[in-house]
């Protein structure tokens, strides 16, 4: 087992120079390599825990230093009566739990002050899930979502152990776009699990208490859920021991969905809590986060500002309270947004081949940018694509002219040769729901085509043709999902202006639907890309740099469209011949 990397460890891993260059894995351009196809239903199997070789440093991620006030000695007496699903020190109150986007541990922070971090494993997450005490042990339990639908039990976890038991795991949960834990909806003290597919279709997944199955099968209890931008596992809203769901649509209104005990319709008819959500980014399910026995919310608005609401006991909430700023950089453990495990970030490229990294910083700005080294030039392809692998967000890989051989940046492997015959490759995510990253590419005549990844970041199955005419286009983007459904889309500009977005459909024979117009003027950029999402909110933006130098910010409205810019960078930026 090698040893887990801290986020400057990856970060190193990415700026270190290529110079080694392995023959491994020749996949030619009309190579062939068989591809599984998803499971409709995600399986499941034991798995024994790994030893940790070495600790990992945690990230400066923000620590909840501000809580509003609180009973402790009521908050435990309660929780021992009832648990609550997001406590890690045995107060009754719940924690915060938070990860970053380029490591792949955990950190909590409690309301006693307590600060620790967990070890689950060297792969990256989509989405971190809270479910309480799912096998009744001493603690509470804890799950885990990969790009490539592992969805990993560790139990018994505490502030206090680094390296928690993974006890079960289960594939094939990347169908879902959205994966919560609202508690128990059934009415047997035990919390369950709610999958979202992406045409809205909402299924049930009640606990067992078995180690070797905690889930039973699904069953189908909902369907046009796809109209809700987050989805958040809430808790008990309304004092009646059962778990309650909320549900934010894009126009920011939200509603609750009451728990009914009742396995075959476990949600009520929803009713309306009120309006103006559509500020935050993130809306988070915490449990009772002030010590009166009734589940609260908070809210992160997209400059990182921190709100607490709590709970009124009716499935309403008091009047918020500002707990803190600065939390636009991590990734909090009960957020109601589609799991997210992709890019945030891009690079630029000078005429004289210096390459630049530029990392966001959460809320839509950048990072000071980072020196990748100056032998990027005109002999090398550069593209950037998003999570061919579990183990990075980002994978860079590099076509060196003019013999057409595809490397990948982060081991040196050979991908195959052949790769000259394209004049654009990008890598947008998963276009065929199989959980692995794929690549398109477009030859000099205009076809466009697939080549579905193996999760390996180097390896690639026989190329599927989408379509010809593509070279009517001079940008072709994409980096994640722009629509909300959990599927990756691409954008593409004509030379006249007219932006289209084709939304990805999962299909690997057909996988963009019908061209929608995003709107025209687009020419104005003399650079344009897909740096992933920007703002925390999970869904893909873009940026675009003019001639005179200015960078400007487009974040996604959970439409299919895009907010009004704002000017990220004032000048400087006409010197990159290239974003990616």
């Amino acid at each position: 087992m090698s040893t887990p990397l801290s986020t400057s460890a990856h970060r190193a891993r990415r700026r270190s120079r290529l110079t080694a260059i392995c023959t491994a894995a020749v996949i030619a351009v009309g190579g062939y390599t068989p591809l599984a196809q998803a499971a409709e239903e995600p399986a499941g199997a034991t798995v024994a825990a790994e030893a940790k070789e070495t600790e990992q440093s945690a990230p400066a991620l923000p620590r909840l230093t501000e809580w509003p006030e609180r009973n402790r000695a009521e908050a435990t007496t309660r929780a021992a009566a009832t648990g609550s699903r997001t406590d890690f020190d045995g107060d009754g109150i719940g924690d915060v739990v938070a990860r970053d986007n380029w490591v792949t541990g955990l950190w909590v922070s409690t309301s006693s002050g307590e600060y620790g971090d967990w070890y689950l494993g060297e792969t990256g997450f989509t989405d971190v899930i809270l479910p309480g005490n799912i096998l009744d042990g001493e603690a509470n339990d804890l799950l885990t979502l990969t790009a490539s639908g592992h969805l990993t039990l560790f139990s018994d976890v505490d502030v206090t152990n680094p390296e928690p038991l993974a006890s079960w795991y289960g594939t094939g949960w990347q169908i879902y776009n959205k994966v919560l834990s609202p508690g128990d909806l059934t009415g047997d003290g035990r919390p369950d699990l709610l999958g979202r597919l992406p045409n809205g279709d909402l299924y049930l997944y009640r606990s067992t208490g078995d180690y070797a199955a905690p889930f039973a099968a699904r069953v189908k209890v909902g369907s046009a859920f796809n109209q809700f931008d987050q989805l958040v596992g809430a808790g008990d809203l309304t004092g009646d021991g059962l778990g309650d769901v909320l549900a934010r649509n894009t126009k920011g209104e939200l509603f609750l969905y009451r728990g009914t005990g009742d396995a075959a319709n476990p949600l009520a008819t929803r009713t309306t809590v009120g309006a103006g959500w559509a500020q935050y980014n993130q809306i988070f399910g915490v449990d009772d986060f002030d010590g009166d026995g009734v589940a609260d919310l908070l809210a992160r608005q997209y400059d990182g500002t921190m709100y607490f609401y709590s709970g009124n006991g009716a499935g309403g909430f008091a009047g918020r309270l500002l707990l803190e700023e600065g939390w636009q950089g991590p990734q909090l453990a009960g957020a109601g947004g589609n799991g997210y495990f992709g890019k945030n970030d891009f690079h630029g490229r000078t005429s004289a081949g210096t390459l630049w990294w530029y990392v966001s910083n959460g809320d839509g700005t950048l990072q000071p940018r980072q020196d990748l080294g100056a032998d990027w030039g005109s002999d090398s392809y550069l593209v950037y694509a998003s999570a061919l692998t579990d183990f990075m967000p980002g994978d860079e890989l590099v076509r060196y002219n003019p013999t057409g051989e595809l490397y990948a940046y982060w081991d040196g492997s050979l991908v195959g040769p052949g790769w000259n015959a394209m004049n654009l490759i990008i890598g947008p995510g998963d276009l065929n729901a199989d959980g692995k990253g794929d690549l398109i590419a477009r030859d000099r005549s205009g076809n466009l085509y697939l080549y579905r990844g193996q999760g390996t970041g180097n390896s690639f199955a026989s190329r599927i043709l989408i379509g010809g005419g593509w070279n009517m286009f001079d940008r072709i983007v994409g980096s994640g999902d722009v629509t909300g459904d959990g599927r990756p889309d691409i954008l593409a500009r004509t030379s006249a202006g007219e932006l289209f977005l084709y939304r990805g459909t999962g299909n690997s024979t057909a996988p963009f639907a019908a061209r929608q117009l995003v709107g025209s003027g687009w020419n104005m950029f003399r650079n344009l890309t897909s740096p992933g999402d920007l703002d925390g909110d999970g869904y893909a933006d873009l940026v675009g740099s003019n001639s005179a130098g200015e960078l400007y910010f487009y974040s996604a409205d959970h439409t299919g469209g895009f907010k009004g810019r704002v000017r990220i960078g004032n000048s400087g930026w006409n010197g990159y011949t290239g974003l990616f």
